[in-house]
């Protein structure tokens, strides 16, 4: 064996772990395995990035927007020494770093497909756990709690058959959010696929339903409302004609579709149920007590903030108590907490990469000589855009780290993408052309 075969090998070794990894990250759920395994897996896949950068034909990555994120990035820890809470803010300032290596690696279009393949597989399985759960009933909760609780503990043993009392199922995801939250990462590569291809396959309507039926069996209200309005801002910002009517018929079947398993599936009903509760505020609704906390504590501090990850810590010694415990569920609304956390000043410097890089994707999309394979990935990266900003309204999508690194994926998408098909029509100006929209 020469020493160039064993090169390759090595070479093949190391991409085919990068490709799983990041896929396990993202869409490998929040039990007890990925949970322990994702910040780990996170720190090698960026000193592997790092290493191919340095010993392979990888080249950095560069653009404006991630530039301005390394600003932002030193702003985290530069606030670790004026935070309410500095172990918090240390703590997400490393998972920040290692995330963002993802945004200087330029990502080949070889690597991208096995990513989101592998991505679909695991959302695909993650539906499919929650149907069988709210099909077969408890009888099922053995099966998900010996995959998800390998060492049987009783809180998570409880949580696991909490769901069939609820009718709100999270199958081997193990939370209805983070399972929702993934099956909305699935319907990305589905329409990702329709909308670079513009053809209607089997395969795309079938697990277009999958993910739909157990998105509403998840009882996430926001999540399940997303995929219905990035589908509309997705049809507004293409050229899809033809397709719109066939696509147009296929949503119509696929709701009458959902009303048919519906009846089959009766846990189905409290999806809306709960859609129909959600225009009314109750006393028993504590969303607008943790945002109004939020906004006091932004009030006190309104230029540099508490410190990033101070939130909890806050409320806690504010009085608020969760089982006679700290809430750690943050304020279930990113933009509140970020100002509250980071003040103007770090929610100038966080979100303004994040809005570059989604109009980007919007840019390039719009743009008739890009190619379909790199519509296809900018559309998935799109939808995880449009998903995180929507999601923030009422969730804590810069605080989970399955959904940072999704995000940071998202980006790193856009960035190579961008790249290249910058570089095919000679349009690249050095670092100006990220923002000439």
């Amino acid at each position: 064996m020469t020493r160039e075969t064993i090169k390759n090998w090595i070479r093949k070794i190391v991409y085919s772990f990068l490709i799983f990894s990041v896929a396990f990250c993202i869409s490998a759920g929040i039990s007890a395995v990925p949970n322990h395994l994702r910040f780990p897996l996170i720190l090698v896949n960026a000193v592997i990035c790092v290493l191919l950068i340095l010993f392979t034909k990888v080249k950095w990555n560069i653009t404006l927007p991630s530039l301005i994120w390394t600003g932002a990035l030193g702003y985290i820890f530069i606030s670790a020494f004026f935070s309410y809470k500095p172990e918090a803010t240390l703590s997400y300032a490393f998972i920040y770093l290692f995330s963002s290596v993802l945004l200087f690696f330029d990502f080949s279009d070889h690597l991208l497909r096995k990513i989101l393949q592998l991505i679909n597989i695991f959302c695909t399985i993650i539906a499919l756990s929650i149907l069988l759960c709210a099909i077969i009933g408890p009888p099922a909760g053995n099966l998900i709690n010996f995959l998800i609780n390998p060492l049987n503990n009783d809180n998570v043993r409880e949580a696991v058959f909490a769901q069939f009392d609820s009718y709100s199922y999270f199958g081997l995801a193990k939370e209805n959010a983070a399972a929702a939250f993934l099956l909305n990462v699935g319907l990305a590569t589905v329409f990702a696929e329709f909308f670079s291809s513009k053809k209607i396959r089997l395969i795309t309507i079938l697990q277009t339903f999958l993910f739909l039926a157990a998105l509403l069996l998840t009882v996430k209200r926001t999540l399940y409302i997303c995929p219905a309005v990035i589908l509309l801002i997705f049809f507004c910002i293409t050229q899809v004609k033809k397709e719109k009517i066939k696509y147009a018929v296929c949503i119509t079947a696929g709701i009458c579709f959902l009303i048919a398993l519906s009846a089959l599936i009766p846990q189905m009903g409290n999806m809306y149920q709960k859609l129909i509760s959600s225009f009314f505020i109750t006393p028993e609704d504590n969303r607008l007590m943790l945002s109004s906390k939020a906004f006091e504590i932004f009030l006190k501090k309104p230029f540099f903030g508490a410190g990033f990850g101070a939130y909890n810590q806050i409320v806690y010694d504010a009085g608020l108590r969760y089982n006679n415990g700290m809430w750690e569920n943050h304020a279930h609304n990113v933009y509140l907490q970020v100002l509250c956390e980071n003040g103007i000043v770090g929610f100038i410097l966080l979100f303004t990469p994040i809005i570059m890089f989604t109009l980007l994707s919007i840019k390039y999309l719009r743009n008739a000589a890009c190619k379909a394979s790199s519509k296809y990935y900018l559309f998935f990266a799109l939808y995880i855009h449009l998903l995180c900003f929507l999601y923030s309204c009422t969730g804590n999508v810069l605080f989970n780290t399955e959904q940072i690194y999704t995000w940071f994926f998202a980006m790193s998408v856009t960035a190579s993408v961008v790249l290249r098909e910058s570089k095919q029509t000679q349009h690249r100006r050095k670092l100006s052309y990220c923002f000439k929209l």
